[in-house]
């Protein structure tokens, strides 16, 4: 649950678990962050879809495949009641604005699955190449820096190019020092990366594709 609405209407998120019967590693995937990001949901489905043939061997795999339902029926970047980018509120806060209960809710949700590694997948433009962003330490609490070592050793197993996020001061003036990996990364020490598949408003069958078997080979590994 997320909210109810005036009209007493509820609003939900969509939560997919794959577990296997032999225990293993927990990972968690991520889309629709940005209403207008579409790449991200097909490739999740995909995964899905693909397990029902190929079970999980270990291990267990969770999926929020539409983080941003609101924005995705309005074909919107942010979340439309309050026009507040998700990506820039985590961790959120429980009694906060409507984004910042909905980033509370979904930090709390991967949290407390101790999750080994986070993927957030977004869309970038049309015409850019599939690569991953590894998120910067802010502050100095004990573990961030092999954090972030670990996730881009485990972000090359994905097999598109991986580049760190912007020096810190960027990264804080743009608030991407609230978006969901780095609050995971900094706050709670959990392997966590960006992937950026194509461009929003269409769903691009090559960048599907790249998503679908960078999972597939992170899943593997």
């Amino acid at each position: 649950n997320i909210f109810k609405g005036a009209d007493l209407s509820e609003r939900k998120l969509p939560i997919l678990v794959e577990r296997s019967k032999e225990p293993g590693p927990a990972i968690w995937l991520s889309a629709g962050m940005h209403g207008d990001e579409v790449t991200g949901i097909e490739v999740i489905q995909r995964i899905f879809n693909y397990l029902k043939r190929r079970p999980l061997k270990r291990g267990t795999l969770y999926a929020l495949p539409l983080v941003n339902p609101m924005g995705f029926e309005m074909i919107k970047r942010e979340n439309p009641y309050d026009d507040e980018d998700i990506n820039r509120n985590f961790p959120g806060d429980a009694n906060g604005g409507t984004t910042e209960r909905l980033t509370n809710a979904i930090f709390n949700s991967i949290v407390e699955t101790k999750p080994d590694l986070v993927i957030d997948l977004h869309a970038d433009t049309q015409n850019s190449l599939p690569y991953i962003i590894i998120d910067r330490p802010v502050g100095a609490k004990a573990g961030v820096k092999e954090t972030l070592e670990k996730s881009w050793e485990l972000a090359e197993k994905f097999g598109v190019t991986v580049t760190y996020d912007i020096e810190v001061e960027g990264y804080k003036k743009y608030r991407l020092d609230q978006g969901m990996t780095a609050a995971l990364i900094n706050h709670n020490q959990i392997l966590a990366f960006v992937v950026e598949l194509g461009g929003p408003r269409v769903i691009d069958e090559k960048f599907a594709r790249m998503g679908v078997r960078g999972v597939k080979n992170i899943l593997l590994h």
